[in-house]
């Protein structure tokens, strides 16, 4: 199963996506994935008409995996079925325009007739890099949309530039995948530009430990769901991440981002491209040797200057 997961992966990595979508259903027999098998009597659904039946579809990975693939529901819903969506309940502020019935992971499920895992859609669309169901595909919820409009008014001010550094600490990947603050923190002394950090879990502690906190404003105590960080990513000019849920979410949202990639990143971003078919507001920024963050954030630097607005000149 390893082996066939794996020959999924260089496939994608190669462009051939029709057999990499058929190999990835091997990634429930791998040891130490972090799914399991949901078990359904009811048969797995693969993009055939369903009018009149009722279609499960269910998240199954991370976060941002969740949101990435969550762009499918309207063309599930073009199958004629009745669509029910069990998310993560940490999910949920995020799914009131979406075409489906939403459950919380953990309560009981209502009677359906086919199921689908998320990861799985894909595949059932044949999906190829040209055929990805378009971004934005999610909205910040209106209530935390009203209140972001206040904490983080259009005032004319300088760019609006939000950090993440870090991902989620057990993620398999995730000592190549997050940044320590300080490599970013002398970014934060370029003129004409304004930072926040929506980072949250206990990496929040570097704002402080590095004295970053009259550079970098942590918005972190308001970021209580994936509503709230929605609501505050739509206020950004631009989010400069790592590669993790907050990625996911906003390129979701359409919110331009520059990602900070590691030597061999995960499959979805294919090799050798600074684009990424999925989010056509992001830019990938990709480390040229392992464990060396130098290229990227010189290039980050470099679009940050681009970004920032101009410092009058001193009267002579």
């Amino acid at each position: 199963a390893e082996t066939r997961w794996n020959l999924a992966v260089t496939d994608f990595l190669r462009g051939g996506w029709a057999a990499a979508w058929d190999g990835a259903e091997w990634r429930w027999h791998v040891p130490g994935f972090p799914a399991r098998p949901r078990g359904f009597a009811q048969p797995l659904w693969q993009g055939e008409p369903a009018p009149g039946r009722t279609l499960l579809l269910h998240a199954e990975q991370g976060f941002g995996d969740t949101l990435m693939m969550l762009r499918y529901l309207p063309l599930a819903a073009a199958s004629g079925a009745r669509l029910l969506l069990e998310l993560p309940p940490a999910l949920l502020p995020l799914a009131a325009d979406l075409p489906a019935e939403v459950i919380p992971e953990g309560t009981p499920l209502p009677a359906f007739d086919l199921h689908c895992p998320l990861l799985s859609l894909p595949r059932a669309f044949a999906t190829r890099p040209d055929s990805i169901p378009a971004a934005p595909h999610l909205t910040p919820p209106a209530s935390s949309a009203t209140r972001w409009e206040t904490r983080l008014p259009a005032d004319g001010g300088p760019p609006r530039i939000g950090l993440v550094w870090a991902g989620r600490p057990s993620h398999a990947n995730d000592a190549n995948r997050s940044i320590g603050l300080a490599a970013l923190a002398p970014l934060l002394a370029l003129p004409g530009l304004r930072f926040c950090a929506l980072q949250v879990g206990p990496r929040t502690a570097e704002i402080a430990s590095l004295g970053l906190a009259p550079q970098l404003e942590d918005l972190s105590p308001l970021l209580t769901d994936f509503g709230e960080t929605a609501a505050a990513l739509v206020r950004l000019d631009l989010l400069v991440t790592v590669d993790t849920a907050v990625l996911h979410l906003a390129g979701a949202l359409g919110v331009k981002f520059l990602a900070l990639l590691p030597f061999a990143p995960d499959w979805r971003w294919l090799p050798g491209r600074d684009d990424t078919p999925w989010y056509p507001s992001g830019r990938l920024l990709r480390q040229s040797a392992p464990g060396d963050w130098s290229g990227p954030i010189a290039a980050l630097a470099a679009a940050l200057a681009d970004l920032a607005l101009p410092i009058p000149l001193a009267a002579e």
